[in-house]
């Protein structure tokens, strides 16, 4: 995993949640019981008339595009858990609030009773254990 991972990878539950929900919603008006099969194709009515066997295909390509979105970001996160297997618990959870999570810092503080100067700290910290070939040399 590379630093850059890391921030397509920040609020990842808010875009798990969002991705699922968009599926769901998708798929229940693809397979809404108003869908009528005419032979092969399948055509849903609607107020505007019937939708057509091309704007369903583009509703499962959607569908397809969301569910790769979905578990790139799900693979991400495995990804990232084992990255920091290794970390001491405080350092975990600091990660996982500020990537998974998406907290910024003030909230992280009010979690862990640290002051954001010291969060910043540890999280510098934790990056140069995380990444040490990218530390900078003064």
């Amino acid at each position: 995993m590379e630093r850059e991972d890391l921030y397509k990878l920040r609020g990842g539950l808010k875009n798990i949640a969002h991705l699922r929900e968009e599926i769901a919603a998708l798929e229940s008006r693809r397979l809404s019981p108003r869908i009528t099969a005419y032979g092969s194709e399948r055509v849903q009515s609607s107020s505007r008339g019937d939708i057509m066997p091309e704007q369903a295909a583009q509703m499962d390509a959607l569908i397809a595009r969301y569910r790769a979105e979905l578990n790139g970001t799900l693979a991400l996160q495995a990804e990232f858990e084992r990255m920091i297997e290794p970390l001491n618990p405080l350092e975990k959870r600091i990660m996982r609030y500020y990537y998974i999570d998406g907290m910024i810092w003030e909230q992280i503080w009010q979690e862990t009773n640290y002051s954001t100067r010291h969060l910043l700290r540890l999280h510098r910290g934790i990056m140069d254990k995380l990444f040490p070939s990218e530390q900078k040399t003064g």
